[in-house]
């Protein structure tokens, strides 16, 4: 595991390596975003190096608002450029993250 799983609801879901507490703790219902963020690392196998995975899922089990399908279809289309992203000689890591973020 490269690091513990992140389980989050709601605003929850925009803490950085939330995690639960008795005082911030909350109940999924059909009225908001559920986040689910989890890694793992595995021995290479006929590869000089190992490798870590890290996956990130954001759902929603009911009616997302306008404001939330606008955040999640800008996040999506960020996704999307930088999966299909062609990488020239030269680009730089501040160019790739202009791009995730347009």
């Amino acid at each position: 595991m490269s690091f513990e799983t992140i389980s989050a609801f709601g605003p929850n879901g925009a803490v950085i390596h939330y995690r639960p507490r008795q005082d911030t703790k909350l109940h999924i219902t059909a009225d908001n975003l559920y986040l689910v963020d989890s890694g793992g690392q595995y021995k290479a196998y006929l590869c000089p190096t190992d490798g870590t995975t890290d996956v990130t899922r954001t759902m929603h089990y009911g009616t997302p608002t306008p404001m939330q399908v606008e955040a999640y279809t800008r996040v999506l289309m960020g996704a999307i450029d930088l999966a299909t992203l062609v990488f020239p000689e030269g680009t730089g890591d501040t160019d790739v993250d202009i791009l995730a973020r347009r």
